[in-house]
């Protein structure tokens, strides 16, 4: 299925809020649901596996960002069909002593790609980040064989500094984990 407009400029990327949050997790299930067509993963979980990803935890959305654990996310949504049909979500680590750091991650259904919708994502972390006094950098693991997404990570000024090969096994496919970082001030 094609999207309804070949630019994305129509979308809407706006913060994650409790009304949206069911809206969130149908995405997230048709988006995780493409991983794996023609061979082609870009999430490390086996289609098959009954345990997938846990996602979003609302309870750490509003955490301070100065709190570890805490999540920020963003949904891109089609005005024309009311979907969420993006996302990108920041996230904390675990230990303040990691606070000044945070994990980025985008996803969009196949039919919102190539439009454009990518490079907003990109922006609206990015933006958001450097709105944070207490962020220096954002981090970022994309699989080896994702040249396009590593393309765009790399034209925000990403740099790889690591792979971790064989990072994944899903069936018979071996899945290198690439580490990208950015450095904000």
């Amino acid at each position: 299925m094609a999207a309804r407009n070949n630019t994305s400029e129509h979308l809407l990327i706006v913060p994650l809020s409790k009304a949206k949050f069911p809206d969130l997790l149908a995405h997230l299930k048709r988006h995780f649901s493409e991983s794996g067509a023609d061979d082609f993963y870009f999430t490390p979980y086996d289609p098959d596996d009954p345990i997938g990803p846990s996602g979003v935890d609302f309870d750490k959305v509003d955490l301070p960002i100065s709190a570890p654990h805490w999540q920020r996310w963003f949904i891109a949504i089609d005005p024309q069909t009311g979907n969420v049909c993006g996302h990108l979500d920041l996230k904390a680590d675990g230990l303040r002593t990691g606070s000044h750091r945070c994990v980025l991650g985008i996803g969009m259904e196949a039919q919102y790609r190539g439009i454009g919708l990518g490079k907003i994502l990109m922006k609206t972390a990015i933006d958001f980040v450097r709105s944070q006094a207490s962020l220096d950098w954002i981090d970022l693991m994309v699989f080896g064989h994702n040249k396009n997404a590593q393309a765009l990570y790399k034209s925000f000024g990403f740099s790889q500094v690591g792979i971790v090969h064989d990072r994944f096994r899903i069936g018979q496919t071996k899945i290198d984990d690439v580490i990208m970082t950015l450095k904000i001030r």
